[in-house]
C-alpha cells in the first residue's frame, strides 16, 4: 500500500511502485508532511478541548473549597463562615 500525491514525479512513482511490489508500505515525502501537520493540529486542538474553563461557583463555595484545602475539619469551616457542619459537609461532597 502507497500514498502520493497527483503531483508525483514518474521517478518517484516508479519507485513507490517497486517498494510496494516489495511488500513495503510507501508514503511519499510529500504525504508523509501533511500527515505530520494533521497529527499536530489535531494534537492542539485536544490540548485547547482540555483547559479547564472557570467553574461557575459563588464567592462562598470558594471560600469553603479555600478552606477545605487547607485542611480544615467541617467544624473548623463551618465555625469560621458561621454555617452548620452540614453545609460544609455537603459542600465537601461536591468538591
Amino acid at each position: 500500500m502507497g500514498y502520493l500525491p497527483e503531483t508525483t514525479s514518474n521517478a518517484e512513482l516508479i519507485s513507490a511502485i517497486v517498494h510496494v511490489n516489495n511488500g513495503e508500505k510507501y508514503l511519499s515525502a510529500e504525504m508523509s508532511m501533511k500527515l505530520i501537520e494533521k497529527m499536530f493540529d489535531d494534537n492542539e486542538k485536544e490540548e485547547v478541548e482540555r483547559i479547564p474553563r472557570k467553574a461557575d461557583i459563588t464567592k462562598r463555595e470558594l471560600d469553603i473549597v479555600r478552606l477545605i484545602a487547607q485542611e480544615m475539619t467541617n467544624v473548623e469551616i463551618a465555625k469560621k463562615l458561621n454555617n452548620s457542619p452540614m453545609t460544609i459537609i455537603t459542600h465537601r461532597k461536591i468538591y
